[in-house]
């Protein structure tokens, strides 16, 4: 099976398409490894399930763990966090990459 991945960016920016290839567990595990390996991974335990995103439920998982972690922004163009916008607490600002990409040019 073939994935693709397509990332939407500012038309400065030229957009590009990868192809991921299926993998294994032996993968991912080697990748969890490495990133825990890194300096600026934090590991976080959830202490509450906030439950914001009724949509698509399992969704709720980021949030809960940008809450626990103290991110300063959530990136995705998943609309079902478009919720995080109309909540005041927990303060997690959710961003288009768009946006995203927008506060590191300027």
């Amino acid at each position: 099976m073939e994935h693709w991945l397509r990332h939407g960016t500012p038309s400065r920016i030229r957009s590009y398409e990868c192809w991921l290839p299926p993998t294994n567990p032996l993968i991912v595990d080697n990748l969890l490894e490495l990133i825990g390996k890194q300096t600026n991974t934090i590991k976080s335990e959830i202490y509450y399930c906030w439950g914001f995103i009724t949509a698509d439920y399992d969704d709720n998982k980021f949030i809960d763990c940008a809450v626990s972690a103290g991110v300063d922004y959530i990136i995705t163009n998943d609309r079902h966090f478009d919720v995080l916008r109309t909540k005041n607490f927990p303060a997690v600002p959710c961003l288009t990459p768009a946006e995203f990409m927008s506060l590191l040019i300027n």
